[in-house]
């Protein structure tokens, strides 16, 4: 029958994807960096534990405790996190990320422990560019702004800041110029103009 609770139960189920958030890696040892946004800090670590809601890493230098972070690990691409707890040379970190990004995390460690490839993901070096140096940045108009970095990748940056450029303007950090693509509570978020290379 068309109204039957049963096929609409069977039909709700059939087009939800069924993930296990509940894997994860123990005792791994993946190549891993720590940047701490509030202080632009940045730390090579080891992954001990993996899950779609957090890791432990082992690190010389450990933020403390409620410290908002961001990890790269190898082989999982990055994510936003807080410190948990803190013991001794290791922590235990909360991801606070979609539940995409956990659903893509997920079936990434599965990956792992079934033996299949990694996907090469970017890992950062400890190159980075002009912006974690500068506290301010210039507008068009010629005004210049102070600004903290929340969060920072290849491709843009957070910016906590009063100041809030129209959507589209270009500003100037350092030596590294940037579009306004959206404003967030507190800040903007910036995505960096690259220049291209001539042939």
């Amino acid at each position: 029958m068309p109204n039957s609770p049963d096929i609409s139960a069977a039909t709700a189920v059939e087009h939800t994807p069924s993930v296990d958030l509940t894997v994860r890696c123990e005792g791994v040892s993946f190549a891993a960096k720590l940047f701490l946004p509030s202080t632009d800090a940045e730390f090579d670590c080891v992954v001990s534990e993996l899950s779609p809601h957090g890791a432990r890493i082992e690190c010389a230098e450990i933020p403390p405790r409620g410290s908002d972070v961001v990890l790269y690990v190898d082989g999982f691409d990055r994510f936003s996190a807080f410190v948990e707890t803190v013991s001794g040379t290791s922590a235990q970190l909360g991801f606070t990320c979609s539940d995409k990004k956990r659903r893509t995390t997920a079936e990434r460690i599965r990956s792992f422990l079934a033996g299949e490839p990694l996907p090469q993901t970017y890992a950062r070096s400890a190159t980075r560019s002009p912006l974690p140096a500068v506290r301010q940045f210039g507008r068009a108009n010629g005004q210049v702004a102070e600004f903290e970095v929340i969060d920072v990748s290849l491709n843009g940056a957070l910016l906590r800041t009063r100041c809030r450029p129209e959507i589209g303007e270009a500003i100037t950090i350092g030596n590294t110029q940037g579009r306004v693509t959206r404003h967030v509570p507190g800040g903007i978020a910036v995505e960096f103009i690259r220049r291209r290379r001539r042939a």
